[in-house]
């Protein structure tokens, strides 16, 4: 799934039936429900021509990584690196 830059409504339909989500249309937004038949996934109405805010594509890649529908993939950003541990310096005797 997409980062959700330039992603329409549309595209993310596509995406999440492809995960074998299936949409209705409920009174508050739409509902996808998992291939189970398990609500997991509440969008506002929207037309598929719409762009999707980030929100909605890091909510939905949540919602599949807890359903084990998907991986989750390793992180876009570069690997965090942890500086080595410092040695101590010696204690210096206070001159006498």
């Amino acid at each position: 799934m997409a980062d959700g830059l330039d992603m329409t409504f549309g595209e993310l339909h596509k995406a999440l039936e492809s995960y074998g989500l299936r949409a209705r249309d409920g009174a508050s937004g739409i509902v996808y429900s998992d291939p189970d038949g398990r609500p997991m996934l509440l969008f506002p109405h929207y037309k598929d021509e719409d762009v999707v805010r980030p929100v909605h594509v890091l909510m939905a890649r949540s919602h599949l990584i807890a359903a084990g529908l998907m991986d989750d993939p390793p992180p876009t950003l570069e690997p965090r690196i942890v500086p080595t541990a410092r040695k101590k310096a010696p204690r210096v005797a206070p001159h006498a």
